[in-house]
């Protein structure tokens, strides 16, 4: 799917009142300073709004929104304003968080009737790998603007200091300031609690594992509904683990195929490995050991970030150009799971035919919202008369 975007402006969005000097240095903790140095993204994409404006006048509108929230933000969560100044410490300087707003040559009805992972990367403000994620800025935002209406927010925030429960929180705190442009029933983060707890090492330690991007491998989704991860649970069941969770049963059905992977390219059954990333990560790799990465996102709240046009109508994440990694995200009703699986093309072509796979995961499925869609997209457009 061609799409063109276009980015339209870039500015700096400072806190809506500076940071005290006693706070201008924040130690990172032990577990910021070994993350890797990549970016957590997120996409949020928004239908058009239910009247007869003009897409022009719906950017400006829809855009103000989230740069006066997050001006606000920053007040509060001064960090993510600063700038990574070495291992141990982020600059809180003010003056660092960019947003950027785009205009997109395509429809949004493109996107949510055939989701490509191979596009979803274009809303990203900055590339997920980027090395400005260790020593440069911490927040970037980009809204891009659909013809006839509708949006996309793209957001990376530093895995330096931000995790997925991280992003969950400031954007529920972000989403809440936004219809009102009031602080006063907001809960907010406390940042300085990780580095009283893992205090930081002085010396120069690296980053627990290096991400880099891999041009050789694609991304796959797949939806896996409530009524099919309630046919799993019993298959996932052992003596060990009674009754397993929505995120157990998902998560062993991709690892079961992926192991079936191996054995067809190798000839023999291998020694396999699921870590499941959570704030706390230590593992070892080893040659003869197959080894994948599955990260969730799941319950995270991410489709109820209502910043005044609604909630998402799609809250995903973009293909990941990993190796052997699985993501794990809510469906829009909460119950189902998106599974987005990185593999080698040859071993895709494998695990695509899975049988069990396909049994109870359905092939990237359009969004669930065509009707709503529908109408707002016709209402969006601008009068032929």
């Amino acid at each position: 799917m061609a799409m063109k975007i276009e980015i339209v402006s870039r500015e700096i969005i400072k806190p809506s009142s500076p940071t005290p000097q006693h706070l201008r240095n924040f130690k990172l903790s032990f577990i910021d300073q070994t993350a890797p140095a990549v970016y957590v993204p997120l996409l949020l994409f928004y239908l058009p709004k239910n009247d007869s404006d003009s897409h022009v006048v719906e950017a400006a509108e829809r855009s103000q929104h989230p740069k006066t929230s997050l001006s606000k933000l920053l007040a509060e969560l001064y960090p993510l304003a600063g700038i990574i100044k070495d291992r141990t410490t982020i600059e809180c300087n003010d003056n660092r968080a960019e947003y950027i707003q785009a205009r997109v040559d395509g429809t949004l009805a493109d996107i949510l009737k055939r989701p490509d992972c191979s596009i979803l990367r274009s809303f990203l403000p900055v590339e997920v790998e980027s090395t400005d994620s260790e020593t440069g800025r911490i927040v970037f935002v980009q809204a891009s603007f659909f013809e006839f209406g509708g949006m996309v927010l793209g957001l990376c925030f530093s895995h330096k200091i931000t995790d997925g429960t991280t992003l969950s929180t400031v954007v529920k705190s972000w989403s809440s300031i936004a219809p009102s442009g009031s602080k006063d029933s907001v809960k907010f983060l406390e940042f300085n609690v990780a580095s009283s707890i893992f205090h930081p090492l002085d010396s120069d330690i690296p980053p627990i594992m290096k991400v880099t991007r891999d041009e050789s491998v694609i991304t796959k989704r797949y939806v896996i509904e409530l009524s099919k991860i309630a046919q799993l649970k019993p298959k996932a069941a052992s003596p060990m683990v009674l009754q397993p969770t929505r995120f157990e049963a998902v998560s062993s059905l991709i690892w079961k195929c992926l192991d079936n992977v191996s054995r067809s390219i190798n000839g023999f059954p291998r020694l396999s490995v699921m870590s499941i990333y959570i704030n706390l990560q230590n593992f070892g790799v080893r040659d003869d050991i197959d080894h994948y990465m599955c990260s969730s996102l799941c319950r995270f709240g991410f489709y109820e970030a209502d910043f005044g046009w609604g909630k998402p109508a799609w809250a995903t994440v973009p293909n990941w150009m990993v190796l052997n990694l699985v993501v794990l995200m809510d469906t829009k009703d909460g119950e189902g799971v998106e599974v987005f699986v990185t593999l080698k093309k040859e071993e895709m072509t494998l695990f695509e035919l899975e049988k069990e796979l396909l049994e109870f995961a359905a092939v990237n499925p359009s969004m669930d919202c065509d009707e709503e869609l529908h109408g707002n997209f016709w209402l969006a457009l601008p009068s032929m008369e």
